[in-house]
């Protein structure tokens, strides 16, 4: 992972899209939020309001696609949610909310700087 001041960012994939940067947001209900800057292609769905720890705001829902996270595939359950531009000290192209790990646990390794996913099973 990196850090751009208390944010975590990991490389991911979601579907065939490119690999780019998404942050860890532990505050995030959802499974994940894509920024509209990196995935104009998506095609919304419907809107809803997010709520998580940075307060709420309207989105639209766009498919679920498998995210790839390292050697990881995450197949989430729910349609994520698009969004504008996500902004903090890097760029991010989205955000991983906790509904990737639900029931599983996230370990952060600070001497490697590697993220490691124990999902539950299902």
């Amino acid at each position: 992972y990196v850090t751009a001041g208390l944010d975590l960012a990991v490389p991911a994939r979601f579907g065939e899209g490119p690999a780019r940067l998404f942050g860890l947001d532990t505050g995030h209900s959802g499974a994940c939020v894509l920024s509209s800057h990196f995935y104009s292609d998506a095609k919304p769905e419907a809107a809803t309001v997010l709520n998580g720890a940075g307060g709420s705001a309207a989105a639209a829902l766009v498919a679920s696609k498998p995210l790839k996270v390292g050697p990881l595939t995450v197949h989430p359950a729910a349609p994520c949610a698009l969004t504008p531009m996500v902004k903090t000290g890097i760029q991010l192209a989205g955000l991983l909310g906790n509904g990737l790990w639900r029931g599983g646990l996230v370990v952060l390794d600070t001497v490697k700087r590697q993220v490691t996913f124990r999902l539950a099973r299902r």
